[in-house]
């Protein structure tokens, strides 16, 4: 199952942008439930045109996507929320001991955790993270929703003060596969990793070969804000990596035509339309650097995957 999110669970990090664009404070919460429900107009505007084994899906929070959880559920649309409390350093819970109830209560087709984690970094806080989202998981699987693990490896301040900016292509894949491997040592096996982006195709590979094993569907990449090209790169090389199964793209699909429409330079209407038509473009980069997968070869890697067989 190929998989595209147009990921807009942003909380944190969208309240601080929105006031650098010059939001007033008092028209941020409209602001922000403005632009997802925005996207989920654009994904149902892009949905057309994917193949029929592609399946969108948007990443949404309850904070700010009150409304728009609702009208992707009326456009048919698989809606992930996330389980996280948001920009902590450590995995907890958004809702505290309640979160069992409150998935339920929000009833979604998946969740999604993120977690930052660093195997060189504090290992209380790493423990920490590991007992919380095997807590998760294990709600899960007891209700049957699926789970994505959201893996982000920063640098500790020493990784940051000796590597600078060599640290994402010298430190971090090593990094995510011992972080990757500790999870997954864990008991963490999630449907779907959620992993950062590679410049190198051995990296991106080396990284969904530890990853790919312990997922039940496989590797989703991610677009950490950055710009379209950067992204369509990393997305062309984990769709040739194996492994991989789609991404999971926000802010590099939404922050341009938002910010435009909070100046009035343009409408609502084409902000939609950009937003959607950024979508598409990344998931035509990834359609053209996956390799060509018959429907038999397909099945039988979904079969070794769910049993946690090696990746491809």
């Amino acid at each position: 199952m190929t998989t595209f999110i147009l990921a807009v669970d942003h909380r944190n990090s969208l309240r601080g942008w929105l006031a650098s664009l010059g939001v007033p404070a008092a028209d941020i919460d409209a602001t922000a439930r403005r632009l997802k429900v925005l996207c989920v107009d654009a994904l149902a505007q892009a949905r057309p045109q994917l193949r029929p084994d592609e399946t969108p899906m948007l990443l949404l929070d309850e904070e700010y996507g009150v409304d728009a959880i609702p009208a992707a559920r009326e456009q048919g649309l698989e809606v992930v929320i996330p389980a996280e409390r948001s920009g902590q350093a450590e995995f907890l819970f958004e809702h505290g001991e309640d979160f069992g109830a409150a998935i339920e209560r929000a009833a979604p087709d998946a969740v999604k955790a993120l977690v930052r984690y660093n195997p060189a970094g504090d290992t209380e806080l790493n423990s920490r993270s590991r007992t919380q989202l095997v807590r998760l998981q294990t709600h899960l699987r007891q209700s049957g929703t699926r789970f994505m693990l959201e893996l982000l490896v920063p640098p500790t301040p020493e990784q940051a003060a000796a590597h600078g900016g060599d640290f994402d292509e010298r430190l971090r894949p090593g990094l995510t596969v011992t972080a990757i491997e500790q999870l997954a040592g864990a008991g963490l096996h999630p449907d779907w990793w959620k992993l950062e982006g590679n410049n190198e195709a051995e990296a991106a590979m080396i990284v969904a070969n530890a990853a790919a094993p312990s997922a039940t569907i496989g590797c989703l990449v991610l677009g950490r804000g950055q710009d379209r090209a950067s992204v369509i790169r990393w997305v062309q090389i984990a769709a040739a990596a194996g492994g991989f199964v789609g991404f999971a793209v926000g802010r590099t699909l939404w922050t341009d035509p938002f910010s435009a429409l909070v100046r009035a330079e343009l409408d609502e209407r084409e902000a939609v339309r950009r937003i959607a038509d950024a979508y598409l473009d990344i998931a035509a980069a990834y359609r053209a650097a996956a390799p060509s997968v018959t429907g038999s070869d397909r099945d039988r890697q979904t079969t070794v995957n769910a049993v946690g067989g090696t990746g491809t």
